[in-house]
């Protein structure tokens, strides 16, 4: 996972929809990743519980991250499950914080609180 961290946005999400693609179809018993189409959803490739499960475990093999057992429900194509990593690995942008939240100073932020915590007078 470490050489992906330099490669650009586009080739990082291809080479993960392509790892994702290669552990499906060992999963799912096919010779071959490429009969694993990354836009068409896991339910309808013929994952149940159990092999989303196992899919979730190579995942967590591979990444070295705690993921839900839920895992190819919430991202249910390679495609979806490939920009979830993407972002969880990846994102170097702190998820739901306003960019000048991020440069502000301790000072700036207590002024900010304050003025959230103001009452109408």
């Amino acid at each position: 996972m470490k050489r992906l961290a330099v490669l650009s946005p586009e080739a990082r999400l291809r080479d993960l929809v392509d790892m994702i693609r290669q552990h499906a179809a060992v999963v799912l018993g096919h010779p071959d990743p490429a009969s694993i189409e990354p836009e068409r959803g896991f339910l309808d490739m013929g994952f149940d519980s159990l092999s989303a499960l196992e899919m979730r475990n190579r995942m967590v093999a591979v990444t070295g991250r705690r993921l839900i057992p839920m895992l190819l429900f919430d991202y249910p194509s390679p495609v979806a499950l490939a920009a979830f990593f993407d972002e969880e690995m990846f994102d170097k942008q702190p998820r739901g914080i306003d960019e000048d939240l991020v440069s502000a100073s301790a000072a700036d932020l207590f002024d900010i609180l304050d003025q959230e915590l103001e009452t109408p007078g």
